[in-house]
């Protein structure tokens, strides 16, 4: 079934036009009998029908990954924005894997930038303390081509940003001075940047090859952007993800009781330096949370939740366990309930 049908099927379904509907006149819904690929075609509609960034709140990674992949390959990988969890902790503090932190600064930049319509993210990542977005957004720094600008000036400015000075650059968050050549490796971009000075003034730059060092393309300009974001700080008083989301958003809570132990499943790690207010922690995020349209994805109607509910009567496909009697006692039931007997199932033994 093409792209197209399937976003048609959901936006037409009656229980997602009265979610939407009842959204319009009040904060929050619910919607239970979401499953799989369910969430991001829903996801989806509620980006195109609400006209706003949509972020999505999961609870599990592995799931919380495949709905950012399902979003790209349904609207494109520049639209879509991950802010992953995935952590070491060595000795107190905490390093990330470079994959992990390179789609961290990335999503920071895109939102401040207002490119990202989805963020793809866990509850958890909202205890990480942030720069102030403010001081992150004045700290960027813009290069074009043409531009006169001290040479030394730019190489201190990238110190300062945390940029590592290497021989060669070939991973991101390094850097290499040769000459009048400075190169740059943005945890934000796919490959680095070659930037050409004459004197003061840039003559090129260029994206390159990391591997062969062989320029690949020109470009006229780049924003660099500070690339340590991690505070290493988990008390309250700091920013968070929250403070770069902007006001202009639906939030989307799948599973809010796992939610919350995700959450604090996270902040217990540091009950000893929170004395005990990891409780209040979730409450003034919660708090937060209620200030944006939320929709939230139930399997079961809790009692906390005050929501109109809505059932879409969805549920995941059975594995079966790799037993093939089961499977055909299924097939059995579907030709008996759906089809009325009408065919004859395939013979399984």
């Amino acid at each position: 079934m093409a792209k197209q049908q399937l976003k048609s099927l959901i936006h037409k379904a009656p229980s997602v036009i009265r979610a939407k509907e009842t959204l319009s006149k009040e904060n929050s819904v619910s919607l239970r009998g979401v499953t799989g690929s369910l969430k991001s075609l829903l996801l989806i509609d509620f980006l195109e029908s609400f006209s706003t960034r949509v972020v999505y709140l999961g609870c599990d990674t592995e799931e919380t990954e495949q709905i950012k992949e399902d979003l790209e390959l349904f609207i494109g990988e520049e639209r879509v924005a991950y802010f992953p969890v995935h952590e070491i902790r060595y000795h107190g503090w905490f390093t990330s894997h470079t994959t992990s932190k390179s789609s961290r600064v990335s999503t920071l930049e895109r939102l401040l930038e207002r490119e990202a319509q989805v963020l793809v993210t866990e509850a958890s990542a909202f205890t990480i303390n942030l720069p102030s977005p403010s001081d992150y957004l004045k700290s960027k720094l813009l290069l074009r081509v043409g531009d006169h600008v001290e040479f030394e000036k730019i190489i201190d400015r990238l110190f300062e940003f945390g940029y590592r000075r290497e021989e060669f650059v070939e991973q991101p968050g390094e850097m290499s001075v040769r000459g009048g050549i400075v190169d740059v490796f943005p945890h934000s971009c796919n490959y680095p940047i070659r930037i050409e000075f004459w004197g003061d003034t840039i003559e090129s730059l260029r994206e390159f090859d990391p591997y062969t060092q062989r320029s690949t393309r020109s470009i006229e300009k780049i924003t660099l952007y500070p690339q340590e974001i991690n505070k290493n700080e988990e008390r309250p008083g700091g920013f968070n993800l929250l403070d770069y989301i902007g006001q202009d958003c639906l939030i989307v809570v799948d599973e809010p009781p796992l939610i919350k132990k995700n959450f604090l499943s996270k902040l217990l790690f540091y009950e000893d330096d929170l004395n005990g207010q990891y409780e209040d922690r979730w409450r003034l995020f919660e708090q937060k949370l209620n200030n944006f349209p939320k929709i939230n994805f139930i399997s079961f109607h809790d009692q906390e939740i005050k929501d109109k509910v809505f059932d879409l009567h969805c549920k995941n496909q059975d594995t079966f366990r790799g037993n093939l009697k089961l499977f055909r006692n299924f097939i059995k039931e579907v030709n008996h309930k759906k089809l009325g007997n009408h065919q004859e199932p395939p013979y399984i033994y």
